[in-house]
């Protein structure tokens, strides 16, 4: 479909229009594997451009009005999915630096200082937060007038997966732009700005990872504290 004059893709039709969440997660089937290069950049820049406080947003409103962007995952499956552009190469991998990549970067800088919309930051531990609960932000976003059914606020697992998955695609953006495919105005700068968010990135990635292995080498604690799991504490009986 069109938005404005860009593309996007329809989440539930005629129920909903267009979702960030929905659009990032279907884009490198619809798009990349059958070759619409140019919708996928299209979708991705409709998507991104449109990102506000550190969040892509949750969807377009059927209106006109304000984007929602009461989502914490739509900006991480974008990241991944600008990762699968970047790995293409050429003229694809220059439009993720060039017009996606600083919109990231602004992002992570949000989570990491906690100015993102919906308390969406990183914690102490290296880990994203959902926020509250509050705002319902993952894909269980079902709402009674202004409460959420199912508050997922803190650290729901597979949003950590995927931070971890968008830090890496974060990571390659950032080496791509060290070996000179990424100019712009005030490259020095831009450098300098680079260093210093590969640095914490990775300072975020050894610290949480040091936490996670001594947290398993803890007797009768098997799961980081905070961490949603699905797994199952029944064991059979020995009867």
């Amino acid at each position: 479909m069109k938005r404005g004059a860009g593309t996007s893709i329809l989440a539930g039709y005629p129920w909903f229009s267009d979702w960030g969440r929905d659009a990032m997660i279907s884009l490198p089937g619809l798009c990349l594997s059958t070759g619409r290069i140019e919708e996928a950049k299209s979708c991705l820049r409709t998507f991104v451009t449109a990102s506000e406080n550190g969040l892509v947003p949750n969807y377009f409103a059927d209106d006109g009005g304000p984007a929602n962007d009461r989502s914490v995952d739509a900006t991480l499956w974008a990241i991944d999915a600008a990762g699968l552009l970047l790995d293409r190469g050429g003229d694809d991998a220059r439009f993720v630096l060039d017009e996606l990549f600083p919109r990231f970067e602004k992002a992570f800088e949000s989570w990491e200082s906690g100015t993102a919309a919906h308390g969406v930051r990183i914690d102490a531990d290296g880990w994203l937060r959902a926020g509250d609960g509050s705002a319902a932000l993952t894909w269980m976003d079902a709402r009674i007038g202004s409460v959420p059914v199912t508050p997922r606020g803190g650290r729901p697992i597979e949003i950590e997966a995927l931070f971890w998955r968008a830090m890496a695609r974060l990571a390659a953006m950032m080496r791509r732009a060290r070996q000179g495919e990424y100019q712009e105005k005030g490259a020095r700068s831009r450098q300098a700005s680079l260093g210093g968010l590969r640095a914490r990135l990775l300072a975020f990635r050894r610290g949480s990872l040091r936490r996670r292995d001594r947290r398993r080498r803890s007797p009768g604690q098997d799961d980081a504290p905070g961490i949603r799991s699905s797994r199952s504490r029944w064991r059979p009986s020995s009867s």
